[in-house]
């Protein structure tokens, strides 16, 4: 049963894919505190995105510092003025919306620190799967903005993409060596096979490449590719060499679970999990994907425990509660249908109709004592 039969039966438009990640207060509080800068930008960063309002999302960005982030990663002589990186938040946060399936699920995983920076790291769900944000906090003495952000769809924050970029673009203007302009073209060549969907074609411009070769953006589309190959051998190859250059590195690992998924290296598929895990210091979600990895192989047994497990720790993850009402209602478990339509109504603003909309799935259930007992608590 997938969500759009749960949707089916709820009333109204009381269907909320995302609850406010600060809820008022049912209850005076003895003394009201504001929330720390981080935690309000988090809130005002999940409420851009889950409305997908770009220009919002732009406005949050602090461009003068996002533009110094950048200059201090680039040579003297290719530092830029602060105008145009305006432009290129307004490009990035368009971009943030394409990346995100249309209805995701934002969520505020943790405000963390990676070495000098305070970070909020967002969690992002949907059909595509699962992403994170991670925004840099703004240290500048007015309002709290974000000043720059890592995606696992680039790998790096988008000051080290620009800043390559540009200082790639300096050489490229001041070179004449010719080897340093075919590499050039050879790199242009990758990245639009990789946009037409042609993974042979980038392993095979990849292996023309000399010192570009070793740039983060290159190995990045080398290992998009060998996971679209479908070669164990190519990808093992690969993946060996990215992690071993980026230990710990995101993007890598969410390409390698859909790469040795396809490959049935179910294993493999664990680690790389337990990678992402590991590096983005805990996250409950991630139990939906192994509880897949095992569903795959016909471990139904296997896929509640991850799914409860991930729920133990956080019971308004969404996905991984429909995904326990899917298994109920297949096994025809009446106290679990019970159960999961009360957690559904408790933990995510869910409000079914007594009748359940007379959906064929629930026909047995509506017979049982289970039915009659949900209906009473229902009411409490």
């Amino acid at each position: 049963m997938k969500r759009a039969v749960i949707q089916t039966i709820l009333v109204g438009s009381a269907f909320v894919w995302c609850a406010p990640l600060f809820a008022e207060a049912t209850e005076p509080a003895v003394a009201l505190q504001a929330p720390a800068p981080a935690q309000a930008l988090a809130t005002q960063l999940q409420d851009a995105l889950t409305k997908r309002d770009a220009k919002a999302l732009a406005a949050l960005f602090d461009v003068s510092a996002f533009a110094a982030r950048v200059n201090a990663k680039v040579p003297a002589d290719a530092r830029l003025p602060e105008g145009p990186f305006a432009n290129v938040i307004v490009e990035a946060s368009n971009s943030l919306m394409t990346a995100m399936d249309q209805g995701s699920i934002v969520s505020l995983l943790r405000i963390h620190q990676v070495d000098a920076d305070e970070r909020v790291l967002l969690r992002i769900t949907g059909p595509s799967g699962v992403t994170y944000f991670d925004f840099v906090v703004g240290q500048n003495a007015g309002a709290v903005k974000a000043s720059d952000v890592y995606t696992t769809g680039a790998g790096e924050l988008l000051s080290q993409r620009l800043a390559f970029r540009i200082a790639r673009a300096s050489l490229a203007q001041a070179n004449t060596n010719s080897k340093f302009m075919e590499e050039v073209e050879i790199y242009a060549k990758m990245a639009e096979a990789l946009d037409n969907r042609d993974p042979k074609t980038v392993l095979d411009m990849y292996e023309k490449l000399d010192t570009f070769k070793n740039d983060r953006a290159t190995q990045v589309m080398r290992l998009q590719a060998a996971c679209a190959v479908s070669d164990a051998a190519t990808l093992d190859k690969v993946s060996a060499e990215f992690l071993k250059a980026y230990p710990g590195d995101i993007s890598g690992s969410l390409a390698m679970v859909d790469g040795y998924t396809v490959l049935q290296q179910y294993d493999k598929v664990v680690e790389s999990i337990d990678a992402i895990d590991k590096a983005v210091g805990g996250d409950p979600y991630l139990e939906y994907l192994r509880a897949n990895n095992c569903a795959i192989q016909k471990d139904n047994a296997g896929a509640k425990k991850h799914l409860e497990s991930g729920l133990n720790a956080d019971p308004t993850l969404e996905d991984l509660s429909n995904r326990m009402m899917d298994y109920a209602v297949v096994e025809k478990n009446n106290a679990e249908i019970k159960r999961w339509l009360l957690h559904l109504e408790k933990f995510n603003d869910y409000q079914f109709q007594p009748n359940l909309n007379d959906v064929e799935a629930f026909g047995d259930f509506k017979k049982s004592p289970e039915y009659q007992a949900w209906l009473k608590e229902k009411k409490q």
